[in-house]
């Protein structure tokens, strides 16, 4: 092998030492920007979770009867929710507005 086919095979596993590189760089970089997107969705579904969760509670506390119906609630209905509970009005009628909440 003469010294240009040399140069040239230097050339040619450096270029693929360099992509190799920057698949590795790019691969790892995916992953975290994964788990960092993971952990916000994870986040944010836990805050929803542990919102209604708390309705639930407040329900149960105040009129002695099961929220567990909050579960089916869509996420603009669960945001009138507060509006509603504050209010001092009935357990059905409380029903009655979020599920008005719901169209």
């Amino acid at each position: 092998m003469n010294s240009d086919e040399l140069l040239k095979v230097y050339e040619i596993e450096s270029e693929r030492l360099l992509i190799r590189s920057k698949i590795s760089r790019n691969k790892e970089e995916g992953h975290e920007e994964g788990l960092e997107e993971g952990l916000k969705e994870g986040l944010k579904e836990g805050r929803k979770e542990g919102q209604i969760e708390l309705a639930i509670l407040l329900i149960e506390t105040k009129y002695h009867k099961s929220g567990e119906w909050l579960k089916q609630c869509i996420p603009q209905q669960m945001k009138h929710f507060h509006e509603l509970f504050v209010q001092n009005i009935s357990y059905d009628d409380l029903k009655k507005a979020m599920a008005i909440d719901k169209d």
